[in-house]
């Protein structure tokens, strides 16, 4: 099984009229609390590989 180190990059979903509610969302957020919510983005980019192996090695399983 080979998992690559590759980062990830965030495409926010914008509507049918040019919004992005999620940048919207998180441009609303004080500093602090959007800290921590960058700090969550950062954990999944570190750790989904792992992640990933685990769900790949149960797919193997119930073959």
């Amino acid at each position: 099984m080979c998992v690559t180190e590759e980062k990830f990059q965030v495409e926010f979903f914008e509507t049918d009229k040019g919004t992005k509610p999620a940048k919207e969302f998180l441009d609303s957020l004080d500093t602090k609390m959007r800290a921590k919510v960058l700090r969550l983005l950062v954990l999944a980019e570190k750790y989904r590989n792992i992640f990933l192996a685990r769900e790949a090695e149960k797919d193997g399983k119930h073959e």
